[in-house]
């Protein structure tokens, strides 16, 4: 494995993969790594990217190689500003970041949202060859759509390193989400790598994210 590092998706936009990038970043640098974030598409404002910046002490556009001001899917944005996206500038920004001891790469939106014609977000993740995150928010639907990525994630041959669970917001006020971390181990068949409490000022580096920095990247 050339390259060390984990790739962040989720059930769906709006669950918690800034958050958690962010933090995953700033609890390895505190440890000593040196990690670096990659945001490969911003769609909208660049907040995410800026944060992922700040966390890793990275520059904005090596973070960021590529920004729509449309806040849509790529392919849809693409279409609305008439400028194709360049994988080729992605995937050359992403080896350079890839020369950091451990890359954090956040997607966009879900696993399945589509860049182009024929190539989606889960095609770019199969690309860079890292193990895959789902991140899965603590609310009503995310059963089903936990599931349903999971197994997007299994066909297409990536590997899955684990779940984490996102809490929202501080109170658990309804019965869907007093239910979910417990149904979601049992349905996914593994704990959690983490489960967020809301708004967590930092977290521990999980486990499984320990053991990939452990091997050796053999010489380039």
């Amino acid at each position: 494995m050339s390259t060390r590092g984990i790739f962040i998706t989720a059930t769906d936009t709006g669950a918690g993969k800034t958050f958690f990038a962010s933090a995953l970043l700033t609890a390895l640098r505190r440890e000593g790594f040196d990690a670096c974030g990659f945001k490969p598409f911003c769609c909208g404002d660049r907040g995410d990217a800026e944060i992922l910046a700040s966390a890793s002490g990275c520059s904005l556009d090596s973070v960021n190689p590529f920004w729509y001001r449309t806040p849509a899917a790529p392919m849809a944005a693409a279409f609305i500003e008439n400028r194709p996206p360049d994988l080729d500038l992605v995937r050359s920004v992403f080896e350079e970041a890839a020369t950091s001891e451990f890359v954090v790469v956040e997607g966009a939106g879900g696993w399945f949202v589509p860049i182009c014609n024929n190539y989606f977000m889960a095609d770019l993740a199969c690309d860079f060859g890292l193990p895959v995150v789902l991140v899965a928010p603590n609310r009503l639907g995310v059963l089903n759509h936990a599931l349903l990525t999971l197994e997007a994630i299994r066909r297409c041959g990536c590997p899955f390193l684990g779940w984490v669970l996102n809490e929202l917001s501080p109170a658990y006020n309804d019965a869907a989400r007093a239910t979910n971390p417990a149904l979601l181990e049992e349905i996914l068949g593994s704990p959690p790598l983490l489960h967020l409490p809301f708004a967590a000022a930092q977290i521990p580096l999980p486990e499984p994210v320990r053991s990939l920095l452990t091997l050796r990247r053999p010489a380039r």
